[in-house]
């Protein structure tokens, strides 16, 4: 491989690295924190590829290399097709985890942070349910005993996973540590919605009561809301909890 190749590769992926650091892309992959560090890291690769395809002496490298006795036209031409995966990423951005990636995770139950939740936040308007993330939820559910949670209702936001136990399908979403390589599934059971269910990957708000049950300290079962209003709503732009 020579230079020119090595160089569109660091062109290549330095625009990659600005995209994503630059909008909302990389939240399919990384922390939001990180994506100015992404975009910085894309500044740089993009100059050093720009140093080296318009450095000076590139003519007389390149005529230097046209006149040494050898064919370097093939190898050149295979290595330029490395940097196709790199544009077709740059065009077409992979989506976030979702069903698929959750169906073949194991059971997530988090270890809570403190042992008094405290009570739940007040609601945005009164008489209103309460908004809550899946993992203050769930947190509440399996650690505080249900206690805060005790018919309150609540609203809940993810996306659709089937159930194997059937009943119903499964509200959840992905909690990253750094990155979606690290990322584990959270769930949580929506009991009470007639057939048919939505589809796998269909983003919800799901409004309902949690329903108690008793469980022991071995228990993997995601805890259960009786919903009473499912509305189906855009993807949003942050997909991961922290």
């Amino acid at each position: 491989m020579n230079e020119e190749a090595h160089a569109a590769i660091l062109l290549a992926l330095g625009a990659l690295a600005l995209r994503l650091g630059l909008t909302d892309a990389h939240l399919a992959y990384i922390r939001p924190a990180m994506g100015p560090v992404l975009a910085l890291a894309g500044a740089v690769l993009v100059a050093l590829g720009g140093v080296v395809l318009l450095g000076p002496g590139r003519a007389t490298a390149r005529s230097g290399h046209a006149h040494d006795g050898h064919d370097h036209s093939g190898a050149s031409r295979i290595a330029w097709l490395l940097v196709a995966p790199i544009l077709a990423i740059a065009v077409v951005v992979p989506r976030p985890l979702g069903a698929f990636a959750a169906n073949r995770a194991a059971a997530t139950l988090l270890t809570p942070t403190r042992a008094d939740f405290g009570p739940l936040p007040a609601p945005s308007v009164p008489g209103a349910p309460v908004d809550l993330s899946l993992r203050d939820f769930a947190g509440r559910a399996i650690y505080d005993h249900g206690r805060s949670l005790q018919g309150t209702p609540v609203r809940l936001v993810g996306f659709v996973t089937p159930d194997a136990r059937g009943g119903g399908f499964l509200l959840t979403r992905f909690i990253v540590t750094c990155c979606a390589a690290d990322a584990r599934p959270l769930r949580v059971a929506i009991r009470g919605v007639a057939e048919p269910w939505p589809a796998p990957d269909t983003w919800l708000e799901v409004t309902g009561i949690w329903h108690p049950e008793t469980r022991t300290a071995e228990d993997q079962r995601p805890p259960v809301l009786d919903a009473g209003q499912v509305r189906s709503i855009p993807a949003p732009a942050n997909p991961y909890l922290r």
